[in-house]
């Protein structure tokens, strides 16, 4: 027997010609939400492995002396860019059949747990600082606005950056960035542990320049991104 609502409702079906939804339709909106938190999780891990990286730097080199100001961005960039990344991943996360569960603060903290892990592994095998590296030496957004590369170019405000050209007893001839060739006196320097001091290499120095040609380091330390290799 047809009811006034229920002849209503079929008319509304037929005349707007209205279909179910098949079921593939919400099997594929959960796969898609699940591949986008996991690929926001991923790219929290690449960009943890940053963060860690930097934050050494700056603990490691930027206390005293020059470039302090310089190591200390860096790291604050990619910690706000995590939590740009996690806010996303959480929206994500809530959108799920199970994400509704759990309080927000919960969420969080499980998240930042498991990219803090994540990124200790990846680093661990040598390809997390290796796509650092690579980044941070090819991306012109990353090495001109977040590294200040040319800020690490400044002999007369104690910094001095380039390409080794050759290695001495005492110090080291080095090519800066504006291609000058300079002598540098490392012999009472603090060497980074990832520093390397040989040909070709790519150093940033503080310290002070004592002639038009010459300087006298305090620290010797690596390129961006070269930072911390595989330890900590």
């Amino acid at each position: 027997m047809n009811t006034p609502l229920k002849t209503s409702i079929l008319s509304k079906i037929r005349d707007e010609h209205i279909v179910p939804v098949p079921k593939s339709h919400f099997r594929n909106q959960r796969w898609f939400l699940w591949a986008g938190i996991v690929s926001v999780l991923a790219f929290s891990t690449v960009f943890g492995v940053f963060f860690i990286d930097d934050s050494l730097d700056f603990f490691r080199f930027g206390r005293g002396g020059n470039g302090g100001q310089l190591l200390f961005f860096p790291p604050v960039f990619w910690g706000i860019f995590l939590a740009g990344l996690m806010a996303i991943g959480l929206f994500g996360f809530r959108k799920t059949a199970v994400g509704y569960r759990y309080d927000v603060f919960r969420n969080a903290i499980v998240w930042g747990i498991a990219v803090l892990l994540a990124a200790v592994a990846f680093r661990g095998t040598g390809l997390g600082p290796a796509v650092h590296s690579y980044v941070a030496g090819n991306i012109p957004f990353l090495a001109d606005i977040v590294y200040r590369e040319s800020s690490w170019n400044e002999p007369e405000n104690g910094r001095l950056s380039g390409t080794i050209q050759g290695v001495g007893p005492e110090g080291i001839s080095l090519r800066d960035l504006d291609g000058n060739l300079w002598k540098i006196d490392i012999s009472g320097a603090h060497i980074g542990k990832m520093a390397k001091t040989e040909t070709w290499a790519k150093v940033r120095i503080s310290g002070t320049a004592v002639a038009s040609d010459a300087f006298d380091a305090d620290k010797v330390m690596p390129w961006f991104g070269q930072g911390s290799g595989r330890g900590f």
